[in-house]
């Protein structure tokens, strides 16, 4: 049986301090590219034994550094040919909030509060941001994003190129929100289900198996072979 492995990218470069409401639209408008910070590098490479394990043939990777850094790291570990980047698998991007609504927002996240208060709120906030985002996602609210009908295609897009792969295990460094609409693409979800599914952790795999053309089954999901929590 071919399985495809989905794997989200080690923790990137970014520091609580510089969380801001701003940059954190600039992410949702999928315009950030930051590299892996030290613990992403240590979480990528711990992931090495376990991909072998998993007895993946290639490796391919998304065009966001994060992605694409964790792989190398993996291939150069493993010796796994790690060759293409595709840009169908760079990060949903929910688009940016309306004008004029976001000044609580922008409180919580100012520089007022002191440094260690947001090395433990910062997050937190960002994990509450996420959810609040993808319900005005949901709802229309936000604007410059994908659109759920582009998520669908670009998710089907990869499937195909990975089915046309003469290896039959292989696994693409992605990222969370991707791994989320890919479980919900197969599963043939409501758009109301959208706010159902677990989060995707740093490094966490999921497996997809191929049960016929163009007829898929997620084997498990968001499988964390790290428990660590990111930004990203």
């Amino acid at each position: 049986m071919r399985s495809y492995y989905f794997i989200r990218h080690g923790s990137p470069h970014i520091e609580s301090s510089e969380f801001n409401v701003a940059g954190f639209e600039k992410a949702m408008l999928g315009l950030m590219d930051p590299p892996l910070s030290v613990k992403g590098r240590q979480e990528a490479l711990a992931l090495a034994e376990p991909v072998r394990r998993l007895g993946v043939e290639r490796l391919i990777s998304s065009t966001l550094l994060r992605a694409s850094e964790t792989a190398s790291l993996i291939a150069q570990d493993t010796g796994i040919p790690f060759e293409h980047q595709y840009d169908d698998l760079k990060e949903f991007a929910p688009g940016a909030h309306a004008p004029g609504e976001s000044r609580i927002l922008d409180f919580l996240a100012s520089p007022v509060w002191p440094q260690l208060a947001r090395e433990w709120f910062m997050p937190k906030l960002y994990r509450f941001l996420v959810i609040y985002y993808l319900a005005q996602w949901r709802i229309g609210k936000t604007t410059g994003g994908d659109s759920l009908a582009q998520m669908r295609e670009k998710v089907y897009r990869i499937l195909s190129v990975l089915d046309s792969m003469p290896e039959t295990k292989i696994a693409a460094v992605c990222h969370g929100y991707w791994i989320f609409f890919l479980k919900y693409v197969i599963a043939g979800a409501r758009k109301r289900d959208l706010l159902r599914y677990s989060w995707v952790h740093t490094c966490s795999v999921t497996r997809v198996d191929v049960l016929g053309e163009r007829c898929y089954r997620v084997g498990f999901y968001a499988r964390n072979m790290t428990a660590n929590d990111s930004y990203f």
